[in-house]
């Protein structure tokens, strides 16, 4: 479902400094430290979300609804 509503592009969730200060040793590194870590992340939060279908959020939205 995560896939299919389209909220994210080839490159990911994560965007930060997109155009780091390569004077700066922290912009020079940045992507170089956290780029395969963010991705990590990413892989996991979908991998998790495989397992959540339409019908279990609308089951969840049912029950909220229910219970205003």
């Amino acid at each position: 479902m995560y896939k299919a509503v389209g909220c994210t592009d080839e490159e990911g969730i994560f965007h930060f400094h997109e155009k780091p200060n390569t004077d700066c040793p922290v912009g020079r590194n940045i992507h170089a430290a956290m780029d395969e870590r963010l991705k990590g992340i990413q892989n996991a939060m979908e991998e998790q979300m495989k397992e959540i279908s339409l019908s279990d959020v609308a089951v969840d939205v049912k029950k909220k609804i229910r219970l205003e």
